[in-house]
């Protein structure tokens, strides 16, 4: 049974900043997104810089 409706969405745009995509998700109204903003300096181990989450 399904009770509700998923909506998901994947945004990987390496030029926007973090708040840009936290407003996409909030204006598109997803449920749940997970924003992670990744550190480049280290091309063999890439590290996680920012993570948000947007309910």
């Amino acid at each position: 049974m399904n009770f509700y409706k998923h909506r998901h969405g994947t945004a990987i745009t390496p030029d926007d900043s973090s708040y840009d995509v936290f407003n996409l998700f909030k204006k598109e109204q997803y449920h749940l997104g997970v924003v992670v903003e990744y550190d480049n300096t280290s091309e063999k181990d890439p590290k996680e810089k920012a993570v948000g989450i947007v309910t």
